[in-house]
C-alpha cells in the first residue's frame, strides 16, 4: 500500500533533519574519547595513600606535606607558577601551583589539590635535576624515586579544559535530544511539529488523515510547495511542513527579500507569513510573488475574517483577536 503523501513527507523531512545532528554528535563523541575530556569533570579521587592509577589525566588528591622547590615555571616573560615537591607513598611527587598559593611558609600540610598529570619531559627533567642537586642526590636516583609526571594546578588552564569539556558534553546531549525527537517525528507523525500544531484544533491523527485525503483527491489551489484544500492550508517544502485549518487563520501577509551577490541584485523572493488562533505561526519562505498573491487571495475569499497585509493596525487587530482565544476544538463540528 502506497504511503500517504503528507505522512511520507513528514518522515522524509525529519529523517533528513537528523543528518547534521548525527555528524555533530559523532564528532563530539570522537573529541571526548580522543582527548579524554570527561576526565576533567570526573577526576580520579585519591585519598589515604591510595595509588594514582594514571588512567585519568586529572586527579583530586590530598598530599601530606609539600615543600617549595624554589623554582618557577616561566613561559615567555611571564611567571606561570611555583614548583613544589612532596613525598607520596615513598616516592617524590612534583606539583605546579599558581603564584597565589605561596604563603611564605616552609611547607603546606595536608594539601588538597585538583590538577592535571603533565608528562612534559623537559620540565620534569629540569626540575628533577635541580632538586637532586639541592638534596645532594644524583639526578638518576631521584628520577627512579619520583613519579614520572608533574601535577599541574595552573588555574586558567584547568578552567579552559573544564569549559571545553562542559561545552562538548552539552553539544552531545543537545544533538542526541534533537536526533531522538526527529526520529519520533518521522515515525509518529502525530508527535511531529505539524501534528502538534493540528492538535491545537482537534485530534491530530484525524486532522492529518483528513488533510491528506483532501490533498490526494484534488487541491483547490496548488503551487510548488503550498496547497489549499477544502479545509486546510498545507505547506510541504524543504524548509518545513505545516498544516493549519483555514477557519483558524487570523492574519496573513507577505514580505519581500532582495538577494544580492557582490552588491549586484540577483533576485527577489517572497515569504508568506500566517498567524492562526492558539499561538500558531509559521512562514513559507522563498516563493514567487505570483504564487503568494494567489494563495493570499484564495484564503481571503475562503475565510472573510482573515486580516490581509502587514501594517501596525493589522498587527494590533490580530493581537486583539487572539488575546482571548477560547481554544474551542470544534473543527469537525464547524465543517460537518
Amino acid at each position: 500500500m502506497e504511503e500517504r503523501y503528507i505522512f511520507k513527507n513528514i518522515k522524509s523531512y525529519y529523517l533528513k533533519h537528523t543528518l547534521i545532528p548525527l555528524i555533530v554528535l559523532a564528532f563530539s563523541v570522537f573529541l571526548t574519547i580522543s582527548f579524554k575530556l570527561t576526565d576533567v569533570l570526573f577526576p580520579e579521587v585519591v585519598r589515604n595513600g591510595a595509588e594514582i592509577s594514571e588512567k585519568n589525566e586529572y586527579v583530586d588528591i590530598v598530599i601530606d606535606e609539600i615543600y617549595p622547590a624554589g623554582y618557577q615555571m616561566i613561559s615567555g616573560n611571564s611567571i606561570m607558577g611555583n614548583y613544589y615537591y612532596g613525598f607520596y607513598n615513598g616516592r617524590c611527587l612534583y606539583v605546579l601551583l599558581p603564584l597565589s598559593e605561596y604563603d611564605g611558609e616552609p611547607s603546606m600540610k595536608n594539601y588538597h589539590m585538583f590538577g592535571k598529570l603533565s608528562y612534559t619531559g623537559n620540565s620534569l627533567t629540569n626540575i628533577t635535576s635541580k632538586i637532586s642537586s639541592d638534596l645532594n642526590w644524583s639526578s638518576r636516583s631521584l628520577s627512579n624515586s619520583s613519579y614520572p609526571y608533574v601535577i599541574s594546578n595552573i588555574g586558567t588552564h584547568l578552567l579552559l579544559d573544564r569549559l571545553i569539556a562542559i561545552m562538548i558534553l552539552l553539544t552531545i546531549f543537545g544533538s542526541a535530544i534533537i536526533i531522538i525527537y526527529d526520529f519520533i517525528s518521522a515515525f509518529i507523525p502525530t508527535l511531529s511539529p505539524p501534528g502538534r500544531g493540528l492538535a491545537k484544533y482537534g485530534k491530530a491523527k484525524d486532522l492529518l488523515l483528513q488533510a491528506d485525503d483532501e490533498l490526494s483527491t484534488l487541491p483547490q489551489l496548488a503551487t510548488e510547495d503550498m496547497f489549499i484544500t477544502e479545509h486546510f492550508f498545507i505547506e510541504v517544502s524543504t524548509y518545513g511542513i505545516a498544516i493549519v485549518p483555514i477557519n483558524q487563520i487570523v492574519w496573513i501577509y507577505k514580505h519581500s527579500t532582495l538577494h544580492k551577490l557582490f552588491n549586484f541584485h540577483i533576485s527577489m523572493s517572497y515569504t508568506l507569513h500566517i498567524s492562526a488562533h492558539r499561538q500558531f505561526y509559521f512562514n513559507c519562505p522563498k516563493n514567487t510573488k505570483t504564487d503568494i498573491d494567489g494563495i493570499i487571495d484564495y484564503l481571503a475569499e475562503a475565510n472573510h475574517s482573515i486580516i490581509v497585509g502587514f501594517s501596525p493596525e493589522n498587527k494590533a487587530l490580530a493581537k486583539e483577536r487572539t488575546a482571548n482565544d477560547p481554544g474551542i476544538r470544534t473543527f469537525f463540528r464547524n465543517n460537518a
